[in-house]
């Protein structure tokens, strides 16, 4: 493959290349989303784990909607509940 070939290729797995002015303005809506999300995690006071963090900022910075996100935290929360809840049940006693 030339090199005309490979940015092709690159350019299609990534995305059509946006105006600047259309840069500026997905940055800022980025900023926005950002405050957004730091709103929502000062509201539920939670600290969320790693993974779940690294993820929500791969989203945030993939463009994906604010609501969109929210559904992801709220069930990724809700299975961090439930395995929590489920490991912390007592185990019933072997009997010798």
């Amino acid at each position: 493959m030339n090199s005309t070939t490979n940015a092709a290729s690159r350019s299609r797995s990534v995305g059509a290349v946006s105006s600047p002015d259309s840069r500026h303005n997905r940055h800022s809506m980025l900023n926005d989303s950002t405050i957004t999300y730091c709103d929502l995690a000062r509201t539920v006071n939670v600290n969320l784990p790693y993974e779940i963090t690294k993820n929500v900022l791969t989203l945030i910075r993939l463009g994906v909607p604010p609501d969109d996100i929210y559904v992801f935290l709220r069930e990724c929360l809700t299975y961090s509940r439930f395995a929590h809840n489920i490991n912390a049940q007592p185990q019933p006693q072997q009997q010798q």
